[in-house]
């Protein structure tokens, strides 16, 4: 999507999710200002998240996030954008 990000993501014990969300919000942030002159702020301040409580539940999560992306560009067959790794787990 162009104006979000979906993300499932297993924080090590000693990392706390909302200092892994900022890495990743500060570092794209600073990226698509240098690369692509967009204007600051890239994100909202809050994030949604949820737990995934069980293997049911992660992966009708994944198929929601996956399948996503169809819901504003239908036309699209597939989204070189879409990256997973671990689905095996």
């Amino acid at each position: 999507m162009n104006d979000h990000v979906h993300v499932i993501v297993w924080p090590e014990e000693d990392r706390r999710l909302e200092d892994i969300v900022h890495s990743w919000k500060s570092f794209s942030a600073h990226e698509l200002t240098k690369k692509y002159g967009r204007p600051a702020p890239i994100w909202q301040h809050e994030s949604y998240d949820r737990l995934v409580r069980n293997k049911r539940e992660l992966h009708r999560t994944i198929s929601y996030i996956l399948n996503n992306p169809k819901k504003r560009w239908s036309e699209m067959e597939s989204y070189q954008w879409s990256w997973c790794k671990g689905m095996d787990q």
